[in-house]
C-alpha cells in the first residue's frame, strides 16, 4: 500500500526533511500514474482478440409468441452472402423450407443436393424445421440435431427451427410459412427424403418469371398455386398411369405436389385462411366428389395427419392448379426416396424416379445440345429452359384432379359452385 511505501521511505532516508521530500514526490507520482495505467490495461490478461469463424447464434425466446408458433425455438446462423444481387432470376425471393424428423441420412442427401444446385448467383434463404422426438423407446434424436447445428448454407441466410414438443408433419408444414400481403417470396417445400436435380432452381425461376410475375401484362392467374418439381408417371389419386406426351412441355394439373414444389404467397395465404374457416365449422372430412361421381384416393387419407388432403379439396373447389415440368423419359427435377415415415410408403418403381442430371441424354433432349452443354458446365441460366414452357398457362395441356385431360385448358378445370 501507499502507507507502507511511506514507512519504507522514511526507514531508507531517515527522519530528515530531504528524505520526507523524496518520499512525498514518489507518492505523488504513484497516485497520478495508477489511474492512467488502469485505463490502458486489459483488466483480464487472459482475453485475446482473434479473428473467429462464423458461429451458431442461439436466439432465446423471452416470451411465448401469442400464435400457434409458440412451440418453436429459432436458431440463426450467419452464412456467406450471394455474389450477385438477390431476385436476379425470379420475380420472387425463393425461400427453401426443409422438414425433417429422425431421418438423418435422408436429410444429408437432400441438403447435399440443394447445396450443389445452380442458383445463378441469387440469394436463396433456407429454413430447416426440426421436429421434436416422440416419447417412447427407440425414438430419441438420431443425431439430426447435432448435424443441423453444424451445417452451413453457402447461398444465403440459414435458419433452424427446433420444436419443444412433437408436432407432426401436417402441423409443421401448415405453420411453417405465412406470407404477408404483397409479399414477394415463394416457399420451396422439401421433406427430408427428397433429392433435387442441380437444375431445379433454374427451371422453377423461369416458370415463375413466365407465369407468376405480378408485373406481367394481365397479372397472375389467381388459380395458380405454384410450380411442382416432381412429375408423376403414376397418378396416386386415380391409380392410373399418367405419361403426358406433349413434346416435353410443362402442363397444368389440379393437384398439389408434396415431393418438391414452390408455392406462391397469395395462394398459400388463401389456403391457410380457407383451412382455418373449414376447420372451425366442425369435425368435417375434406373429401372430394367430382361432377361425374369420381372419388380420388385422398378421400381415404387420415385428415389428422395429411395437410395435402385439405389442399386437394380446395383446389377442386376453386379450380386451382400447379404447373408441372415434363422432362424426357422418367426424369424429374425432384424425386422421392420413399423413406419410412409417418405415412404409408408407395411403390418405389412408380415414384422414385431418376433426376435430370448434367451431361445426360435427357437434358440434351429437353433443352438442346448447346444449352445442355452450358448447363452441364455450370454457365447456364433460367432462360435455357424457356423452350420447355408454353407461352402462357392458357396454352398448356390441363388435367383435372383425377388426371383426366381437360381439352379446353386451365380456364375450364372443374370447380365448385361460387367460384366462376
Amino acid at each position: 500500500s501507499f502507507c507502507t511505501l511511506l514507512e519504507k521511505g522514511e526507514m531508507a532516508t531517515g527522519k530528515s526533511a530531504r528524505g520526507r521530500l523524496v518520499v512525498a514526490i514518489l507518492g505523488l507520482a504513484i497516485v497520478l500514474y495508477i489511474p492512467l495505467w488502469s485505463r490502458c490495461t486489459v483488466t483480464n490478461p487472459t482475453v485475446k482478440i482473434v479473428q473467429a469463424p462464423p458461429v451458431t447464434v442461439r436466439v432465446p425466446v423471452e416470451k411465448p409468441c401469442p400464435t400457434t408458433a409458440e412451440a418453436v425455438v429459432a436458431t440463426a446462423k450467419p452464412t456467406a452472402a450471394a455474389t450477385e444481387s438477390p431476385r436476379a432470376s425470379s420475380p420472387y425471393h425463393v425461400h427453401i423450407v426443409v422438414f425433417t424428423y429422425r431421418r438423418l441420412e435422408g436429410l444429408k442427401r437432400l441438403l447435399k443436393s440443394l447445396v450443389g444446385a445452380h442458383y445463378n448467383g441469387d440469394d436463396v434463404s433456407l429454413t430447416i424445421f426440426l421436429d421434436y422426438p416422440k416419447k417412447g423407446p427407440g425414438l430419441a434424436d438420431d443425431g439430426t440435431r447435432k448435424f443441423v447445428e453444424q451445417f452451413t448454407w453457402p447461398h444465403g441466410r440459414l435458419n433452424v427451427h427446433r420444436r419443444l414438443a412433437n408436432a407432426g408433419l401436417k402441423r409443421t408444414i401448415m405453420e411453417a410459412w405465412f406470407p404477408s400481403a404483397g409479399d414477394r417470396e415463394t416457399a420451396a417445400f422439401f421433406e427430408d427424403d427428397i433429392e433435387v436435380s442441380p437444375f431445379w432452381y433454374l427451371w422453377a425461376s423461369e416458370a415463375l418469371r413466365r407465369y407468376a410475375d405480378p408485373q406481367q401484362s394481365g397479372g397472375v392467374d389467381e388459380r395458380l398455386l405454384g410450380v411442382s418439381l416432381f412429375r408423376p408417371i403414376h397418378d396416386e389419386l386415380s391409380g392410373r398411369g399418367c405419361v403426358v406426351k406433349n413434346n416435353n412441355a410443362a402442363f397444368a394439373l389440379q393437384q398439389p405436389c408434396s415431393w418438391g414444389a414452390l408455392y406462391l404467397p397469395k395462394a398459400w395465404r388463401a389456403f391457410r385462411d380457407w383451412y382455418d374457416e373449414f376447420a372451425a365449422t366442425g369435425d368435417r372430412d375434406p373429401t372430394v366428389t367430382t361432377a361425374d361421381g369420381g372419388h380420388p384416393s385422398s378421400n381415404t387419407w387420415d385428415r389428422h395427419s395429411s395437410w395435402k388432403k385439405y389442399l386437394i379439396k380446395l383446389m377442386h373447389e376453386r379450380g386451382w392448379y400447379m404447373v408441372y415440368p415434363n422432362p424426357p423419359g422418367r426424369t424429374v427435377l425432384a424425386t422421392n426416396h420413399l423413406m419410412k415415415g409417418e405415412h404409408p410408403t408407395p411403390s418405389r418403381k412408380l415414384f422414385e424416379l431418376p433426376l435430370l442430371e448434367a451431361n445426360s441424354q435427357a437434358l440434351t433432349e429437353f433443352v438442346g445440345e448447346g444449352r445442355a452443354h452450358e448447363l452441364s458446365e455450370g454457365s447456364g441460366s433460367p432462360g435455357d429452359f424457356s423452350d420447355t414452357l408454353p407461352a402462357t398457362v392458357d396454352d398448356m395441356w390441363a388435367f383435372d384432379v383425377l388426371f383426366r385431360r381437360v381439352e379446353q385448358g386451365v380456364a375450364h378445370l372443374p370447380h365448385g359452385p361460387g367460384f366462376d
